[in-house]
């Protein structure tokens, strides 16, 4: 943090705000969780573990919403929706189903997910009518 989100003095490295004496050791242990987590979701990503990947990635992005963070989490939303489309080509719509709700947690209001979700039910429907 180079700022006191207070007052905007430049800080450095200090602990509290040299201007308004604001306390920002909670702010400063805040970035620093969040930097944390994003490190954990990219490695989580690199071994393929999708789920811990969104978990990390969630907490990060609520400690701290970083540009890297958005950009992380707009990449994992694009491969995971690549991933949804394929496992619809492939008629396997209960995967398809379980990726879509695990997308639609870093993009909870996305209208695309939104509507591929709808898809995908109406898919789900046909099939169970088509069964019986």
């Amino acid at each position: 943090m180079e700022r006191c989100p207070v007052c905007q003095a430049r800080i450095g490295d200090k602990k509290t705000c040299p201007r308004c004496k604001a306390d920002l050791k909670t702010v400063i242990q805040s970035e620093k969780s969040a930097t944390y987590w994003l490190a954990k979701a990219i490695q989580f990503l690199q071994h393929n573990e999708i789920e811990s990947a969104i978990n990390a990635l969630e907490k990060s992005l609520w400690l701290n919403k970083t540009l890297l963070g958005v950009l992380v989490r707009d990449f994992m939303t694009r491969e995971q929706t690549n991933i949804i489309l394929e496992l619809l080509q492939q008629k396997n719509l209960t995967a398809a189903k379980k990726h879509i709700y695990l997308v639609r947690r870093l993009i909870p209001y996305s209208p695309h997910l939104q509507q591929l979700r709808s898809f995908l039910d109406f898919l789900l429907f046909r099939s169970h009518i088509a069964s019986e």
